[in-house]
């Protein structure tokens, strides 16, 4: 179970679909900026 108010957990498919289980936690932001 996942608690963090910050971070929204994708599907399993659409993290095979992205290659990356790391991307749902750098996907709050526009290309070349962060925040």
């Amino acid at each position: 179970m996942e608690l963090i108010a910050s971070e929204n957990i994708p599907n399993k498919a659409i993290l095979n679909a992205q290659g990356s289980a790391l991307t749902y936690r750098y996907t709050e932001s526009y290309p070349g900026h962060r925040y």
